[in-house]
């Protein structure tokens, strides 16, 4: 299920863009190894993450995730973490090319509300 969060909201944290609820199984990879999150409140700058790893503030993890199921080419970025809650972590991305924030974006735009 996927939903639009209010755009003041989005305003108030510092995101750019609208927010999107998901649910999607995330690889995440660190120089400690890999471990599975789920994603959850996916915008355009970045994303929470519900695991039991306590990722410290400022950490860069490696995300691998699908935007839809059915997916071939999941996405891979960098993710910093910037906040930490009893949850998971709050991450902004940290893209190192053009088209992964591109894809992003058109999917980001095309994900209807509900």
């Amino acid at each position: 299920m996927r939903r639009s969060a209010p755009s003041a909201q989005a305003s108030s944290d510092n995101r750019w863009g609208s927010r999107v609820t998901v649910e999607r199984a995330v690889r995440v990879r660190t120089s400690a190894g890999e471990r599975s999150a789920r994603m959850q409140d996916l915008s355009l700058t970045g994303c929470f993450l519900e695991t039991s790893t306590a990722y410290e503030v400022g950490a860069i993890l490696e995300l691998r995730f699908a935007l839809s199921s059915g997916d071939e080419q999941p996405l891979t970025t960098e993710a910093r973490v910037v906040r930490r809650t009893k949850h998971g972590v709050g991450v902004r991305f940290v893209f190192s090319d053009a088209q992964t924030p591109l894809t992003l974006k058109r999917w980001l735009s095309s994900a209807p509300a509900g």
